[in-house]
């Protein structure tokens, strides 16, 4: 009885905090209004072993050339994780394995929600663009290894020197906070297609005025299907 309680107090306090940061980053949103080969936003992790990830976020773009979204770089491999967009397709390459995704509806000008997962367990890899589902494609069986590095804005390499700058805007994708019915813990729901652990990833600016922001946003998790 006891130990039901307390439970539930602390799923209670867990609740307030979700709500608490998931207001914090509500409408907050990068631009990278020029090209440039400084401005970039860094992303930092203490884990250094990635079994599974989970990468969610918006953009907004005019550009008509291919561009990167989101770069993961180790020592290893330049593309340790990397979001690109192509001309008429994305791509979602893990230890520069790169399987492309055909044939999602993507128009200039206007709010993209993005969302890839991919695991070592299957190597699959699956995008959903505005919630709509891609086909799952297999890549890398083998876990993505650090130290890593991350930034959005510019393209990074094992060397961890950034280039190839876009402009568009990105914000955080943030989860629906749900309690699934019949169930005793809480979980974060993004969509009707993934229960999400909490986010391990913050954001942080490192552009020439050194600006600093602390947003989590982008979840790197296991995850099922649902």
């Amino acid at each position: 009885m006891y130990c039901v309680f307390f439970l539930n107090v602390f799923l209670y306090q867990m609740l307030l905090l979700l709500l608490l940061v998931a207001s914090y980053v509500s409408e907050k949103m990068f631009t990278f209004p020029q090209e440039t080969n400084t401005a970039h936003v860094r992303l930092t992790t203490s884990r250094q072993n990635l079994q599974a990830v989970t990468v969610c976020f918006r953009f907004f773009t005019d550009l008509t050339r291919e561009y990167a979204l989101f770069s993961l770089a180790v020592p290893s491999f330049d593309n340790g994780l990397l979001f690109y967009k192509n001309l008429n397709s994305f791509s979602v390459s893990v230890k520069n394995a790169e399987p492309i995704f055909e044939g999602l509806d993507f128009k200039l000008n206007k709010w993209h929600s993005v969302c890839g997962t991919w695991s070592a367990a299957s190597g699959l890899v699956q995008l959903w663009l505005n919630g709509e589902p891609s086909s799952r494609k297999l890549s890398s069986t083998s876990n993505i290894n650090g130290p890593i590095i991350i930034a959005l804005g510019q393209v990074c390499f094992k060397h961890y020197k950034c280039r190839n700058s876009i402009t568009f805007l990105i914000a955080p994708c943030l989860p629906k906070l749900e309690m699934p019915e019949g169930k005793g813990l809480m979980f974060l729901k993004l969509s009707r297609f993934l229960w999400l652990l909490p986010a391990q990833l913050c954001w942080t600016t490192d552009s020439v005025n050194k600006l600093e922001y602390y947003l989590k946003c982008i979840s790197i998790a296991q995850f099922r299907y649902v």
